[in-house]
């Protein structure tokens, strides 16, 4: 994915959008809910691992940020957010069949420029 899909904004306890949601919104348009709802019944459903990953403002991180309709975290989904702004690094993924950690994500230093 190329931008932050803000899966920590209270986007589950929202309802189904209505025609009336344009004319009584209070807070900014979430332009990612109708695939963060997606995302989160094709993973409760799906017996494998799902890697997810994108940039962030707020640098490197790992994280399982999928929870189900009833709050709890679907931890087939691991969340990768890359620097947004780190060209002298770079992101090394090792897939491992067979392991409980089937992704393993390291932020690693490029060479240095000469």
């Amino acid at each position: 994915m190329h931008a932050d899909p803000q899966f920590g904004n209270g986007w589950e306890q929202r309802g189904k959008p209505s025609l009336f949601d344009g004319f009584l919104r209070r807070r900014a348009r979430d332009g990612f809910l109708e695939f963060k709802r997606q995302l989160r019944e094709l993973a409760g459903h799906y017996r494998g691992q799902v890697l997810l990953v994108h940039t962030g403002l707020g640098g490197f991180g790992i994280d399982t940020p999928m929870k189900d309709a009833g709050g709890k975290t679907l931890r087939n989904v691991l969340r990768v957010v890359l620097p947004s702004s780190a060209p002298g690094q770079y992101t090394e993924l090792a897939i491992t069949p067979g392991s409980p950690s089937l992704f393993e994500v390291t932020l690693k230093d490029g060479p240095e420029a000469e």
